[in-house]
Parts: C-alpha cells; structure tokens; sequence
C-alpha cells in the first residue's frame, strides 16, 4: 500500500524471520502479488504463485482476485500478461470466482474478441472446469453458466451492433444459448429508438389489462372448492385402501382455514398432519400453498412446496402458488427461478404463474421482460 513494494516481494521471495517456509496464510502472499502488480513486475506473479504451491499455501478466491485486479466489468491488467495469467491457472487447474470470471469475459467484450472468449471457455473445460455445462451438478454452478451465457448474450449484441451477424449467431451455437439469448440478438437488429417507441406504444394499448395483471393477488381468489377432476382422485386415497377418518376431518379443517387466510392455523394444522399414518393430499397441500402465498409466507411455501416436489405431488397448482408467494413476499428474484423452473421442465405456464412472473419482472424494473410476458399471456389464451 505505501508502494514499497520491491521490500514486500524481497521478504516473501527471501523467506526471512517474517515470512518463513512455515507460513501456511495465504494473505501475505495475496499482498506480494498485488505488490507484483504495483510494480509492474509481471514475472514476479507467476514466481510467487509457484512459491505458493511448493509451501502448500491455500490458492483461493482471495488469489484469484489479487492476481485478476479489477471487477467484475474488467480486468486492469495488460493483455499480454493477462492471457498469460489466464494460461497458468488454467494450466494449474484453479478454479475462478464468479467475479474474475466475468471480469476476463467481460475485458474480451470490450475488445470485441468473442473468439478468444469461447477459447478461453473451451481451455477451462479441457481443464476440468466446464463453465458451460447443459448439465451443472450443483446450484452454484448453474448460476455461474448463466452468469456465463449472460455475458456471451451481450458479446453476441454487441457483435449484432457491428453488423456482424453471423459472428452472433456462431457465437449462440457454440456457447448453448437458449432462447432468450436468440431473443436479445433478434431484439438487437431493431434501431434502439424504434424498439423503444414500440414498448411504449405496446403498454399504452394493454395499460389497463395490464396494471390488472400487476393487481393478480387482490383478485385472485381459491375457495373450497377441489381445483380439477385429479383432487377427486387424490382426496379419496389415490384410488384404494381405508379412509382414515381423522385425517379427512384434518383436510376438511385446514381448508376452512386456508379459505379465510389464517396463514399460522394452517401451519399448526400442517404440522399436527405429520403425525396421522397418510399425507394429506395434494389438493390440501395446495390450499396451505394458497393461504402462505396470499399473505406472503414465502418461506413456509416454499418449504412446502419443496417437500410436495421431492414427493412427486407437484403440480400446476404448486408452482403456482410459490410463485406467487414470493411474488407477494418481494422475493422477486425467487419468483423469476421458479418460473425459470417451470419452462426448463417444459410445463404449460397458467395464468397465475404468468401473473406471478409478469409482476416479479415489473417489480424489478424489467418492463420489457413483463410487456413480454404479458403478450406471451394473450397469444395462449390465458387473460381473463
């Protein structure tokens, strides 16, 4: 920091009493390097990382970003040396942090290197680390793909905006781009000032049906009443066996509750229905869903719903009403997975999880994404 940074190097690099071999903390290490990059001394990095290496030193997300300077908008380092870098954890098979990754895809956006950028995805994956996976095997690292997809969406309209179509299009096929990916680069070839005039003009028309859509959860309404011929079915047993007694006046009570919203009896109810010998049944499970989303107890919801789906009992209904119950809850952006969610498992959307999505989009700024929606709603019939 006081840029003394040959002093800071010759004291990691010489192993003297204060940073010995036996040092296992990474930190001081993480400083030479940003002290590497103070200086300019680029070679020095590389030294210090094998150094890191040999003393079993912890290379981590903290390394990664002392040795990739910048944000996750850019990488501040020379390109020579940057590709360098990059060759090297790659070689050594460090895994990047979300936002180094960015950082470097995002350099090469700038630049309009959208060949270099899908190299340097394809040397990860030879490399063990397939940002790009169209199967990622946990939670995080299909975040990191979109994340990914995300950034190459943008080379591509960016690609678009230089009359380089077939670049665009190349750099969709290579990169598994769904279809909001080909949605952007369509959206791209329309002069900006024209495609914002039609939105404007779009909403104008639809204004009323549309703030209608947004006002989904006053005029949303489930009675008591069985929700489709297939609760008939799962109400008396799936079919066959006995009919418990106590557990048919136990559905009868929590959908008396459920109807009148009183969100915490229903729970209370819910959990007394773990102890009887059968589960309620889906029809049940889902007027418990209607009461939590209706007063915004995304959370239980989304417990119950989760159970249901591990269960193999959900169904239009259940996503449904997640949805909107984090939608309700302002979990906007756990609404939008769900719905997410719904479209990758190739389900037909009804209208109460376009209504929930549509306001989620819109709660979060994104009109055109909810003008979209919308329209999409219109197209299948669904607005009433």
């Amino acid at each position: 920091v006081g840029r003394a940074w040959r002093q800071a190097l010759n004291m990691l690099k010489g192993g003297g009493r204060r940073v010995g071999p036996e040092a296992r903390g990474n930190a001081p290490f993480n400083c030479g390097i940003t002290a590497c990059h103070i200086g300019r001394t680029w070679e020095n990095a590389m030294e210090l990382l094998e150094m890191m290496k040999e003393r079993n030193v912890t290379r981590d997300v903290a390394t990664m970003r002392a040795l990739f300077p910048g944000t996750g908008e850019g990488i501040s380092l020379e390109e020579e040396y940057m590709e360098k870098l990059i060759d090297y954890t790659i070689q050594q098979g460090l895994e990047m942090d979300k936002t180094t990754l960015r950082g470097i895809l995002r350099t090469y956006q700038r630049k309009g290197a959208w060949q270099r950028a899908l190299d340097f995805l394809q040397k990860c994956k030879k490399a063990g680390n397939d940002y790009l996976s169209p199967h990622p095997p946990t939670f995080s690292k299909r975040r990191l793909g979109d994340m990914v997809r995300s950034v190459l969406t943008d080379i591509a309209v960016g690609l678009v905006e230089r009359d380089d179509m077939s670049s665009a299009i190349g750099l969709l096929k290579t990169s598994g781009s769904g279809v909001e990916g080909y949605n952007s680069v369509i959206r791209a070839c329309i002069p900006e000032s024209k495609k914002q005039r039609a939105i404007r003009a779009y909403y104008a028309l639809n204004q009323d049906g549309f703030q209608r859509i947004l006002n989904y959860q006053n005029i949303w309404k489930r009675g008591n009443l069985r929700s489709s011929p297939s609760d008939v079915i799962l109400e008396s047993g799936g079919g066959g066996g006995e009919e418990d007694p106590s557990l048919r006046l136990l559905e009868r009570k929590i959908s008396e509750q459920a109807a009148s919203l009183q969100w915490l009896a229903v729970f209370e109810l819910m959990l007394k229905a773990r102890d009887t010998s059968k589960q309620p049944s889906t029809a049940t499970k889902n007027r418990a869903l209607y009461a939590y989303a209706k007063t915004g107890k995304w959370e239980l919801a989304l417990v119950l719903a989760t159970n249901m789906r591990e269960r193999g009992e959900a169904n239009h209904e259940t996503y449904g009403c997640s949805l909107a119950a984090c939608d309700v809850g302002g979990q906007w952006e756990r609404a939008l997975d769900i719905f997410n969610d719904v479209q990758q498992m190739r389900l037909r959307p009804t209208a109460l999880i376009y209504c929930g999505a549509i306001r989620s989009y819109d709660m979060l700024g994104k009109r055109q994404q909810a003008l979209e929606l919308y329209s999409q709603m219109g197209a299948l019939s669904l607005r009433k």
